[in-house]
């Protein structure tokens, strides 16, 4: 993934599906089906260091990949798509303290609602949070 000063480097057209490394999702994806160990980066939170993670796939039958452009995975066995707005998003965040919120923050959380909404038609399954009124529906 694109560090945030590579898209403030390159602009905000450069969010999207290329600051995944592609290659390296579908390596894990290929050991989890053999049943291998895999590495793969964590963000830490914290820190915002990514980090590399291995784990052992054997014995493993589920793996959920999540991700803002994890619909983009061609061959997945149910996609589902929770909605959520860029200005959900930027309220957590808020309440989390979890990033800046500045101007560019804003527009990059923007520019990722617009990519994520063109993924929406690939979903298998939907979820809404209504979480103004407190329902939840499907």
């Amino acid at each position: 993934m694109n560090a945030p000063n590579g898209v403030k480097k390159h602009g905000i057209e450069s969010v999207g599906f290329e600051e995944y490394e592609w290659h390296v999702i579908y390596r894990n994806i290929i050991d989890f089906r053999s049943g291998e160990k895999s590495t793969f980066p964590c963000v830490d939170l914290f820190t915002g260091q990514i980090d590399h993670v291995t784990t052992d796939f054997k014995g493993i039958d589920i793996l959920i990949i999540e991700g803002l452009y994890s619909m983009k995975i061609e061959d997945a066995n149910l996609k589902v798509f929770i909605e959520m707005t860029y200005h959900e998003t930027m309220e957590e965040q808020r309440r989390s303290g979890k990033e800046e919120m500045d101007e560019f923050r804003m527009q990059v959380l923007e520019r990722e609602h617009q990519v994520v909404q063109s993924l929406k038609p690939l979903a298998d399954f939907y979820l809404d949070f209504d979480t103004a009124s407190e329902i939840f529906h499907y």
